[in-house]
């Protein structure tokens, strides 16, 4: 369990977070907030929020994580059937959509926050989309134009408080393709919710510890 490893476990996050927030600056994100474990980012386009995403995805894969933390069954290093490393410590679940949102600003703290159909969409594309992907609407896809990932095709969720059904696509860095065929190994897992927006875009990170008890999104 990883309550027996409560430090471990804090430094699991601190890597984490410092990840996440060295990539925000380095693909021009705008850090909006975070909401427990998880973070709510901006970007100005599609193509840097994917960019960023598909980054966290590569990165976590390479991060050095607490030796106590790794004893967990489900946060140990699992392999692809031709011996690449797929998985390895905390995985996320990344959503992305694009489109207007309603833009409102804090007076007291000065910081700015996103609104509407277009955040709600994304949050929703992150909780339905698969761990250790990133999970976009098919038209933020068609609106890249740079498109390094390994990507699938398009499959039709239905997703809560939404009307019709989105047609979405799992990406994944293309060392990681394999992630598409072989899954995290889950008995179980605790969750964190998270999210992240912006004018043009809006990423929402959905954190994901894994372990080995019962869940407690």
């Amino acid at each position: 369990r990883s309550e027996n490893f409560p430090e471990a476990m804090k430094r699991a996050m601190r890597s984490h977070n410092t990840l996440v927030r060295q990539l925000i600056a380095e693909h021009h994100g705008y850090e909006v907030k975070t909401i427990g474990d998880a973070f709510m980012v901006a970007f100005a386009t599609p193509q840097e929020g994917v960019n960023f995403a598909i980054a966290v995805q590569d990165k976590l894969l390479d991060t050095a994580w607490p030796p106590e933390f790794m004893t967990l069954p489900l946060c140990a290093k699992q392999y692809s059937s031709g011996g690449s490393l797929l998985w390895n410590g905390l995985t996320l679940r990344i959503g992305l959509n694009t489109g207007p949102v309603t833009v409102e600003s804090n007076e007291l703290t000065g910081r700015t926050d996103y609104f509407g159909h277009t955040v709600n969409v994304a949050a929703r594309l992150e909780s339905n989309g698969g761990i250790g992907a990133v999970t976009v609407c098919d038209s933020t896809w068609q609106k890249l134009s740079i498109k390094s990932v390994w990507a699938t095709g398009t499959k039709s969720l239905q997703l809560a408080g939404v009307k019709v059904p989105v047609e979405a696509r799992f990406l994944y860095p293309t060392r990681l393709m394999d992630r598409s065929t072989t899954p995290l190994n889950i008995s179980a897992a605790v969750t964190f919710e998270g999210s992240v927006r912006s004018n043009g875009s809006k990423v929402t990170t959905h954190s994901t510890r894994r372990v080995s008890v019962s869940p407690s999104a």
